[in-house]
């Protein structure tokens, strides 16, 4: 086995730099892709909301909100998240986190319920 003493250096998300590359619209570019892609998967409204909500508009973002399904449907992936990941799995952690924009979501979506018990 082979020792390195490397040191990286990454200054891609100081704001100077995420600026000039305009990271965040790229980011959301990636997110869109990936929702086109794997459209059952709320970790892609999830991480569209947040890393959008500075910027996307008001029709976005109910969009994304009415994207990140029932409770049920939160609650069995993360379930089977979990059991892949033999119960810790943080991909279920991120998709649960969805949760905390549920009353930001329940407030704007018409007809849309709240996922929190």
């Amino acid at each position: 086995m082979v020792g390195l003493d490397l040191l990286v250096h990454h200054d891609g998300y100081t704001p100077a730099v995420e600026s000039v590359k305009d990271k965040r619209n790229r980011d959301l570019r990636l997110l869109r892709a990936a929702g086109r892609d794997d459209p059952d998967n709320p970790r892609w409204p999830y991480f569209s909301l947040r890393d959008g909500l500075p910027v996307l508009d008001r029709a976005e973002l109910l969009t994304l909100c009415a994207a990140m399904g029932d409770s049920s449907t939160v609650n069995s992936l993360c379930a089977e998240l979990d059991r892949v990941d033999h119960g810790d799995s943080p991909d279920a952690h991120c998709v649960q986190s969805c949760r905390l924009w549920e009353p930001w979501c329940a407030m704007t979506v018409p007809g849309r319920k709240s996922l929190l018990p």
